[in-house]
């Protein structure tokens, strides 16, 4: 990175140095256009995948092998005009939720195929002699876009359409070309460390799959078995519902706002709600709720490591309860749950991680999701059949070989996990410091950069 002092000015987004310029957004494009969304498709020649929204991740990836993906019938003289051209941007102009106004997404080509996008979508080509279209892209994702995004929100009430007039006036850093595509390189080489460390969890998550259901059902070394009603076991093993592996299920409780605490009556206690569990879960305590908790209440709520949870009630019309989390380690204080949850711990002859992978198991092929019913908008699950599932139960020695198999897996998805948040953080720092040039990047980055990425220029 350059030695040199860099000389800064003042200008409408803060400092930049000296020799950068700012522009309105409208000024470094050379194609601002809305988007098209066909008719229903017949049998003519004439149609084409149609990107929206739902094919924008929340990380700003657009996902072209989408099994969503809106297939519609366009005249081809008409598709020509709207085809996507590889450094697009896609910007999301219109939606029913007004946090996704906005959400960007740059369109790299693969193959062939052509792609179109629709009318709830805004494309944006930056003109490659003054803007290059990846560093433009990663402008439109910075503190510099998002202050514009909130300043357009403040001023427009109920909005579900982004002002493409107000949004084209956003002022642009522009750095020297080359410095552009510099920075855009560096960003580039972060996100693509990114996708990497995403396939790997990926792959691990599969594995993990895998494993569940082979160390579930064949356990470790068999090879004599026996037919059960969950299917083929190995001749040890047996299987009870949970109800008997269990020493203990017990309600949570929400108790009152901290600002009501009363030290006579409540205890403080952070309390786990579904907010949460995690899709996969995982249970996040970072966000958990301080509560007053009457005190005859504290005690039974009171959890320890190597307790289960459950999601018993909450969910919504697409969001299925019965999520389960295992709690492993807890940070000092005292921690209690939530009265959607339920409190399981399992019985000293088994092993409550294996109990809570079989619980987990449950969840992955679905079998929870028939003991669902729905009343006022609530999901719950129907108690009595959630603790009849059937738990295929090996030896203790064996239960503890399996769940420390699974935890390596999980340990190494959670390592990967952690180097993303990391990544994470040291994407935003960049996107701070690079685009405000308090990091200048000497020319000698570009054969570094020539080496390790083909599409950053």
């Amino acid at each position: 990175m350059s030695k040199e002092p860099i000389r800064f000015k003042q200008t409408e987004i803060g400092e930049l140095p000296e020799e950068w310029e700012v522009k309105p957004l409208r000024e470094v494009l050379s194609l601002s256009q809305g988007g098209i969304w066909g008719d229903e498709p017949d049998n003519s020649v004439d149609v084409f995948p149609v990107l929206r929204s739902t094919e924008i991740d929340h990380e700003g990836n657009l996902h072209l092998d989408s099994p969503t993906m809106a297939w519609r019938k366009v005249p081809k003289q008409k598709a020509e005009r709207y085809a996507l051209k590889d450094g697009d941007i896609l910007v999301v102009k219109s939606s029913g939720s007004a946090h996704l106004l906005g959400r960007v997404a740059l369109f790299r080509q693969q193959g062939e195929q052509i792609f179109l996008f629709s009318n709830f979508l805004h494309r944006l080509r930056a003109n490659d002699e003054i803007c290059n279209s990846i560093f433009l892209y990663y402008v439109l994702i910075s503190p510099i876009a998002k202050q514009t995004l909130k300043q357009i929100q403040e001023t427009t009430s109920g909005l579900r359409n982004l002002p493409m007039d107000e949004y084209l006036q956003m002022p642009i850093p522009l750095p020297p070309l080359e410095e552009q595509k510099r920075i855009a390189g560096v960003l580039r080489l972060v996100d693509r460390v990114a996708e990497e460390t995403r396939r790997i969890v990926d792959i691990y998550e599969r594995a993990k799959r895998f494993a569940l259901k082979r160390l579930l059902t064949r356990g470790i070394g068999h090879t004599r078995f026996k037919q059960t009603e969950i299917g083929e076991l190995p001749e040890e093993w047996e299987v009870k519902p949970l109800s008997d592996v269990l020493l203990d299920s017990q309600s949570g409780e929400w108790g009152k706002d901290v600002k009501e605490f009363n030290p006579d009556l409540h205890e403080p206690m952070r309390i786990i709600r579904s907010t949460e569990f995690t899709k996969d879960c995982r249970l996040l305590l970072g966000t958990a709720a301080e509560r007053a908790i009457p005190k005859k209440k504290a005690t039974k709520i009171l959890l320890q490591e190597g307790d289960i949870l459950v999601e018993r009630s909450g969910g919504g019309p697409t969001q299925p309860v019965g999520r389960v989390v295992f709690v492993e380690k807890l940070t000092e204080g005292n921690w209690g749950f939530g009265n959607f949850i339920q409190r399981l711990r399992v019985k000293p002859e088994y092993h409550p991680r294996y109990i809570w992978a079989v619980l987990f198991w449950h969840w992955l092929n679905g079998s929870v999701l028939a003991m669902q019913e729905q009343t006022t908008g609530i999901r719950n699950l129907r108690w009595s059949d959630y603790l009849n599932l059937p738990i295929p139960l090996p030896p203790l020695e064996e239960q503890k070989q399996i769940a420390e198999m699974l935890s390596t897996i999980d340990a190494a998805i959670e390592n990967e996990r952690r180097y993303l948040g990391v990544l994470g953080k040291c994407k935003r720092w960049l996107l701070d410091n690079l685009l405000t040039g308090k990091i200048r990047l000497p020319s000698k980055i570009d054969d570094i950069l020539k080496e390790v990425l083909t599409d950053a220029s």
